[in-house]
């Protein structure tokens, strides 16, 4: 039996950490990490929860690197490593 993802409507609109973290296919402690880097949307409080907002973890998704666009990071990182180049 073929297991459904939901659509990006059918998910919750307030989402706990744990669903974040399946919503964006990242761990809970990646998705920690991120969040304490300031790299993640911070939660929204709602009554006595800290919850993440799907809009906010959409406008994430849609900032991440394309494969080509990570593909030259990736090298550009590497370059700077290797040859010192970044100063």
């Amino acid at each position: 039996m073929t297991q459904h993802r939901p659509t990006a409507p059918d998910w919750p609109a307030l989402m706990t950490e744990t669903l974040a973290a399946v919503y964006v296919c990242r761990s809970v402690a990646s998705v920690r990490k991120l969040r304490e880097a300031g790299e993640f949307p911070q939660r929204a409080r709602v009554g006595g929860s800290l919850l993440y907002r799907r809009a906010d973890l959409d406008r994430w998704i849609a900032t991440l690197p394309t494969e080509g666009e990570q593909e030259e990071i990736d090298a550009a990182c590497y370059a700077d490593e290797v040859f010192n180049c970044a100063g």
